[in-house]
């Protein structure tokens, strides 16, 4: 596959670094894919998703050994593990489909929130126990926002959604975060 993922890459230089991100994430993202999905072909298929997905946004990877990079991939993969999982069981449970219904007017999920204000009063630790309330995709898209910097469109399409998702999710995330860290502040 690694040869398949190199002929999407321009020049050899961009080639070297990606193999060498390859090797070495490879081999964990398979590990917490198969964690996570219980089946080998699924979690080959969402490692190979999760390059693919790397590929598009690789001028945005400064280090490949590094914490950020790691998290940055592990990131991708969860959201491509929990596509997969969907997936599967919207196949089982629901062959004719759902709709999303649309719960925040566009109007507020644009504009700049002033809750960033709001996270400043708030100690590290306090941040972090709320943010593990929140559930995985809403994880995700805080993370990509504000730690990696990337765009609504970006992440949209790192996440394998639309940019009205990644809207909506980044709005309810920040209206989860500032609940629960407003319960733990009393």
């Amino acid at each position: 596959m690694l040869t398949v993922l190199l002929a999407l890459i321009d020049t050899p230089e961009e080639k070297k670094r990606f193999e060498e991100l390859y090797y070495q994430y490879e081999r964990l993202l398979y590990f917490i894919a198969k964690q996570r999905l219980g089946d080998v072909h699924l979690a080959e298929d969402a490692v190979n998703e999760t390059f693919i997905r790397v590929i598009r946004h690789f001028d945005g990877i400064d280090e490949i050994d590094s914490p950020r990079t790691k998290r940055y991939l592990v990131v991708i993969l969860k959201n491509v593990c929990s596509d997969i999982y969907t997936k599967q069981k919207h196949q089982i449970d629901h062959p004719a489909g759902d709709n999303l219904e649309f719960i925040a007017d566009s109007r507020a999920l644009d504009s700049p929130s002033s809750q960033d204000l709001f996270f400043q009063r708030f100690d590290l630790e306090m941040i972090q126990t709320a943010l593990k309330s929140l559930p995985d995709e809403q994880q995700t898209v805080l993370y990509l926002s504000v730690v990696a910097c990337k765009s609504r469109e970006d992440i949209a399409e790192l996440t394998g959604t639309t940019i009205e998702t990644v809207k909506k999710r980044l709005y309810r995330a920040r209206k989860k975060l500032r609940e629960a860290l407003e319960a733990q502040n009393g």
